[in-house]
């Protein structure tokens, strides 16, 4: 492995000077990823380097042309996942540091590829420094930068409408600088594609000053004036210019702000972070404890920060605010779904976020009643799968049967459960009962979520629990939705896999709920007129569908008595306003009921939960 990378780890170590192009340019090499480590070394031993790597599924063409400059050409290398995706990839440039003088793109390339791998189109942009040009050349060189990804946005699966600027020392001035000038023409150059825009819609600043005239810049000296032309007493005004936080208004984006430990490197910071509070603009920041300047060129540093930044980009230009990720590859914060609901801390108030990857998670899963307002994300709801294949009739280490509950992949105790887009599934196939999931807590919500099986599949235990399901995909064979709680599917596609029953209601007889069916598609690969709509697995049990589209899979009588005549006295089965040819409402069981307007009236959210409502989203 080592050997894969030496060519460029020589490059990353050795001071180069070099031509482009055979045009020769001045250069400093005194920054480069192994001279920040051997100085960091000096008071933390246990360091080690950054490494390149191109991740599996990631894509990469290095060093392309992006302006040419009479006869000065300008590189990024660019990363961007292999995979197609058809409305494409949000993305960033990456701006390396080295005091506005030395430094290479080579510096980004690991972190580029990194985020790559968790989904962006990414390039590592070189600039012109100040030895060779001063400021503003290196805006100029950005602001073209981003208007060539724009023009080549097909070429890379690239969104144009989600382009991030994350830089690192004095790259990230030059990221805050161009986050807060979008749109201002003095700031665009010359240097090709006037036609596309050069705005960020989002910044990401590493341990990077956002002010020169600020009160705590006072120790920009003589980097600064390298690049500036001259002192500030000298050239003020040109100090206020490029000074980030002058521009800071309505339009500035999204920021997260990495920092050392060091005061000296977010000189200006808490001022622009007061302004975007003003304008209600969302910002992060975090400090690492202990850590030098130059932190994101060496482990163990580098982690924190990319998983930082992948969140940051994630909640900006995904919807994706979490507090865990999981993800089997190891890009996560844990690599297994139960590892991360064990971090959640104890009855906590507060939302708890788990973010999960797609992959196939087989695990026996278990949420406690202590890990309360949890809730998964999924990344695609047909790629993030949990699963586990327990039936029945399995036998635990003592010779018994674990039973029907105890075959569950997921058990749910906690309260404020919730899920959207993920897969849960019983694998264990047509051996009798085997649960996905079995839930006891009380206000648990899915939404864009599927539930695989066969026999009870789903499982709303708890007599207390309130349930409500939106925009859900259920399939099974028998009874598989069937227990004691207050559950409500709406907008949900039901898929009877063959002859059998939909549900099995136990509900309490002081419940004036049961399972309540709204607007949902009953269909599936049964045989004509196979598949009944319920039969009460307790006496009281309560089963209403309402403006559901039933296929010609549903029997003419709909009901079945499980045997039981006598729970047709007790039990409480009605449809209103169902649609499709397996509604026949005069062929229905006799003591089973079909509502009137008014009745089916009372069959809202806020009357079935009282002082719950699941339509709104939880803070």
């Amino acid at each position: 492995m080592f050997l894969k990378y030496l060519p460029l780890l020589f490059l990353l170590a050795a001071p180069v000077i070099s031509g482009a192009q055979g045009r020769d340019f001045p250069r400093d090499t005194t920054y480069s990823i192994r001279i920040a480590y051997e100085k960091i070394r000096k008071t933390h031993p246990d360091v080690s380097p950054i490494q390149p790597g191109l991740p599996e599924g990631v894509a990469a063409k290095m060093d392309v042309v992006y302006a040419n400059l009479n006869g000065r050409e300008l590189h990024m290398d660019i990363f961007h996942p292999a995979q197609e995706k058809e409305e494409g990839y949000p993305g960033a440039i990456l701006i390396h540091g080295g005091g506005w003088s030395s430094g290479t793109k080579a510096h980004q390339v690991p972190m580029a590829q990194q985020l790559a791998k968790r989904g962006y189109v990414t390039a590592a942009v070189e600039y012109r420094l100040s030895p060779e040009a001063p400021y503003p050349a290196a805006v100029y060189d950005l602001k073209a930068a981003l208007r060539w990804l724009r023009a080549h946005a097909a070429d890379y699966q690239l969104d144009p409408s989600k382009i991030a600027a994350l830089g690192c020392s004095a790259g990230a001035q030059l990221a805050s600088l161009l986050g807060t000038t979008n749109g201002m023409e003095k700031f665009e150059g010359e240097n090709g594609f006037p036609e596309y825009s050069s705005a960020v819609q989002a910044v990401l600043n590493i341990d990077g000053i956002v002010s020169f005239v600020h009160p705590e810049a006072a120790a920009e000296g003589d980097a600064a004036s390298r690049w500036l032309g001259g002192s500030r007493t000298e050239r003020y005004e040109r100090w206020r210019e490029a000074s980030p936080l002058e521009y800071v208004d309505e339009k500035t984006p999204p920021f997260l702000f990495v920092n050392s430990s060091f005061p000296r490197f977010h000189a200006g910071r808490d001022g622009l972070i007061t302004k975007l509070d003003e304008f209600g603009t969302y910002s992060e920041v975090h400090t690492l404890p202990g850590s030098p300047h130059s932190f994101w060129l060496v482990h163990p540093w580098f982690e924190p920060t990319l998983k930082y930044a992948a969140k940051f980009l994630d909640n900006v230009f995904r919807n994706r605010h979490y507090d865990f990720m999981v993800s089997q590859d190891g890009t996560g914060d844990f690599s297994s779904v139960q590892e991360a609901i064990n971090a959640v801390p104890h009855l906590r108030k507060n939302r708890t976020r788990i973010f999960i990857r797609n992959g196939f998670y087989k695990e026996k899963l278990i949420l406690p009643s202590t890990k309360t307002n949890v809730t998964f994300i999924g990344e695609e709801v047909e790629k993030t799968i949990l699963v586990y294949d327990d039936y029945a009739s399995r036998e635990n280490r003592f010779g018994e049967n674990i039973g029907t509950s105890g075959s569950s992949s997921f058990f749910i105790y906690g309260d404020g459960f919730e899920a959207s887009n993920i897969t849960f599934e019983n694998s264990a196939g047509p051996v009798g009962q085997a649960v996905a999931v079995r839930v006891d807590g009380d206000r648990v919500k899915f939404e864009n979520c599927r539930f695989l099986g066969n026999q009870d599949t789903l499982y709303p235990h708890g007599k207390d629990s309130r349930q409500y399901y939106k925009n859900c995909y259920i399939e099974g064979t028998v009874d598989f939705i069937f227990g004691w709680s207050t559950a409500v599917f709406d907008s949900c596609r039901i898929f009877c896999k063959r002859d059998g029953y939909i549900t099995a209601a136990s509900t309490e007889a002081d419940k004036k709920f049961g399972f309540v069916f709204r607007h949902c598609i009953i269909f599936g690969s049964a045989p004509e007129q196979s598949v009944y709509l319920g039969r009460p697995w307790r006496p009281y049990a309560r089963t209403v569908f309402l403006d559901c589209d039933l296929s010609n899979i549903i029997r003419p009588e709909g009901w079945h008595n499980w045997g039981a005549p006598e729970k047709e006295k007790t039990a409480f089965y009605a449809e209103y306003n169902n649609s499709g040819p397996g509604y026949q409402p005069s062929k229905r069981a006799p003591w089973a009921n079909i509502l009137s307007e008014a009745e089916a009236s009372q069959y809202t959210l806020e009357t079935i939960f009282e002082d719950w409502d699941p339509s709104i989203s939880s803070p």
